[in-house]
């Protein structure tokens, strides 16, 4: 039997009293391999060695974490073809959504490093006062340990050297990575090339674990530890909540940055969705099925205007989404959990049901859209929870006024999408400000899906899209996060 363990620090630690392994949605059973439970010892030395790196007296260079991303860039590609076996076996996800999601992760390490290659993105400001000759200079510094969770959907891009992870890192924060159990060996490979670049490049131990765990055992005990000074996670509103409200509890509570629960609205308006409409039923059809709709910025809300009888558009996307070919779900957990919300918002709406009932694969996730009025939505907001997967909440207005009734029922989300013209953009302005007070990201004649990873990306929002929407999850200053500002203050002589 294949036994893979924890790294605590640079140790592989192997329980084999505790173990589990992963499951292989295309072939609908278990995996080989078997990983090991982080021991309540190992939990405690990963934590003590993070804190002890943290501590030390001359903490490392950005040089020496230049030095890293360099080298965890080079055993990653050096390990590509194992974590694409690793990646496929664990998510029934496509080579293709590998590659995008490896070259995502390389790519977010390598903006990273040219970020922390500029010493002065650490400098807020910096002031002399000529009256009292004194000078203060305003820093940004290291956070401490962070608590770094994988998530489900995201083997490489939101795991173990994810956005999240990559941010700590180059902030300067040592951080211990609580994996997600559906993908433990694509998790371990990169573990792996992440503690032999912390290695080589003479970092000091404790900058980097790695603890598995198949409940909830491990992260309770992480998050809480003093030792940890932040942490990060990207999920369900549920595990959000519980690692925020467990961190609060603390004797000292720490920030803690989920990225949780969003529906994604895109508000149709009459004249767009009258020009050019087989491109519109590709872009949020494809939107809302590809990779079976497994993106926290997957629409699950459209709003439509109903009184357009001079265009059948709805009909038209309604027949692409269900002819869509059903796919596999990263763990039968997650499929059997969308096909209960599925038929939970059926019963609470009363609405009409559009799935494809000539595929009887049971282990696939069928596209569906539920149809109901506006009216129905503002009297059950319940309705706007997300349904995670190629489901999507179809609701016709009948006047502007009616929108804007519904749309003021909406939580916070990570994005709000209109599409419509320059005309009906000007004309609906209160509309727009509705959503930029409820969102992150505000998307003109686009869907949401397809994040870019730029500086200028914001990606996070209002509870219960994220604890904080003052910060983002993508793109280099998600760094942010990490930091703390330090003003130093010197009379100067």
């Amino acid at each position: 039997m294949s036994l893979f363990g924890n790294f605590v620090g640079f140790s592989e630690k192997k329980n084999t009293n505790k173990i589990f392994k992963t499951f292989n949605p295309i072939k609908n059973s278990y995996n080989q391999e078997s990983y090991s439970i982080a021991s309540d010892k190992d939990v405690q030395n990963a934590l003590e060695l993070a804190s002890n790196y943290y501590e030390a007296d001359y903490p490392p260079s950005h040089a020496d974490r230049v030095l890293f991303f360099n080298l965890l860039i080079n055993f990653l590609k050096d390990d590509q073809e194992k974590l694409k076996n690793s990646y496929c076996k664990e998510t029934g996800l496509s080579q293709q959504r590998f590659t995008t999601e490896f070259n995502r992760t390389i790519n977010t390490i390598n903006k990273f490093t040219k970020l922390i290659n500029t010493p002065s993105w650490k400098e807020i400001s910096s002031n002399l006062d000529l009256s009292t000759n004194i000078r203060i200079e305003k820093h940004r510094v290291a956070l401490g340990p962070v608590l770094v969770f994988g998530a489900s959907n995201f083997a490489l891009a939101y795991s173990t050297a994810g956005g999240d992870t990559i941010a700590a890192l180059a902030a300067g924060c040592p951080v211990i990575v609580k994996s997600h159990p559906f993908h433990a060996g694509t998790s371990y490979l990169v573990a792996k090339a992440i503690i032999k670049a912390n290695q080589k490049s003479k970092l000091p131990e404790g900058f980097f674990s790695h603890l598995q765990d198949d409940s909830h055992h491990v992260a309770q005990t992480l998050i809480s530890s003093e030792n940890i000074k932040a942490i990060s996670f990207t999920g369900s509103l549920n595990g959000g909540k519980s690692i925020f409200d467990l961190a609060m509890k603390r004797k000292t509570p720490i920030p803690v940055f989920s990225e949780m629960g969003s529906t994604n609205p895109i508000i149709l308006f009459k004249d767009k969705i009258k020009e050019n409409k087989s491109f519109w039923i590709d872009k949020i059809s494809t939107s809302i099925c590809n990779d079976a709709g497994q993106f926290c910025t997957k629409p699950g809300i459209i709003f439509y205007p109903k009184n357009n009888t001079d265009n059948n558009f709805i009909e038209l996307l309604t027949k692409k989404v269900i002819e869509t070919k059903p796919i596999w779900m990263v763990h039968p957990s997650i499929l059997k959990r969308y096909n209960a919300l599925i038929y939970e918002r059926k019963k609470q709406s009363n609405g009409l049901l559009y799935q494809n009932t000539k595929n009887k694969d049971e282990n696939k996730a069928k596209p569906t859209l539920l149809s109901i009025d506006i009216k129905n939505f503002i009297s059950n907001p319940s309705l706007q929870e997300e349904v995670f997967g190629p489901f999507c909440l179809l609701i016709s207005y009948s006047s502007i006024e009616e929108l804007k009734k519904g749309l003021k029922k909406i939580e916070g989300q990570l994005t709000f999408s209109f599409i419509g013209s320059e005309r009906e953009f000007e004309q609906h302005k209160p509309l727009i400000n509705i959503g930029i007070n409820r969102a992150g990201r505000i998307i003109f004649n686009d869907v949401p899906t397809g994040v870019q990873t730029t500086k200028h990306m914001h990606h996070g929002g209002p509870y219960p899209a994220s604890t904080d929407s003052r910060f983002t999850s993508v793109g280099t200053d998600s760094i942010l996060r990490f930091t703390r500002p330090i003003a130093i203050q010197t009379r100067q002589s």
